[in-house]
């Protein structure tokens, strides 16, 4: 998914939708752009810290992982499918052979503002985050709840009920076509990256 375009679409729901109380954004994703990521990060983090009345949870629905996991992060709360996984690892250039140090240094400081994330969200210190990272670490749904990466878990068992949606594409109609949506309603959003390694 493009960042940018995320979060022109996120901004266009708020200001256009102000009835619209909250945001559920789903996601299945190997991960993808550090960059991208940064910009749909953002997007989210901007809603839920300085747009009074809106929340914008995240749920992952089965993976996430490399950039999609600290993605995950960004939701006021963060649910997981109790048959899902969430993995998070050091960001990566395509080809990391004969890297000159100023490429290093630059990966490094991607690294570290992913640390900050993970750090800032579940209270983990930065040298466990760094050694998770480095060693490429799995979690099923209880260690994440555990760890303090999630905040409830979603039973695969038990039908919820849910409330009345309305999808992005929904959205992105009347957007096209000047169309009036119904309000008090939930919208779903759902980010599949595109890429599946995670490169600056």
């Amino acid at each position: 998914i493009d960042g940018a375009m995320f979060a022109l679409e996120m901004d266009w729901l708020i200001r256009n939708y102000p009835d619209v109380k909250k945001i559920n954004v789903r996601i299945n994703s190997p991960g993808g752009s550090v960059i991208d990521g940064f910009s749909i990060f953002s997007s989210i983090n901007n809603v839920n810290q300085n747009t009074k009345g809106v929340t914008v949870d995240t749920y992952n629905d089965g993976i996430a992982a490399s950039t999609a996991g600290w993605l995950l992060l960004a939701g006021k709360n963060i649910y997981m499918a109790d048959f899902g996984m969430l993995m998070l690892h050091k960001p990566s250039f395509d080809s990391q052979e004969e890297m000159s140090k100023k490429d290093k240094d630059i990966l490094q400081m991607f690294n570290n503002s992913i640390v900050t994330i993970f750090e800032a969200k579940t209270g983990l210190s930065r040298d466990e985050i760094n050694a998770m990272m480095e060693e490429e670490t799995w979690m099923d749904a209880s260690t994440a709840l555990e760890k303090g990466f999630v905040n409830k878990i979603i039973s695969s068992g038990k039908q919820v009920e849910k409330p009345k949606e309305a999808t992005l594409a929904n959205y992105w109609n009347a957007f096209k076509n000047k169309l009036s949506m119904p309000k008090n309603t939930v919208i779903n959003i759902q980010p599949v990256m595109s890429e599946p390694t995670t490169q600056p």
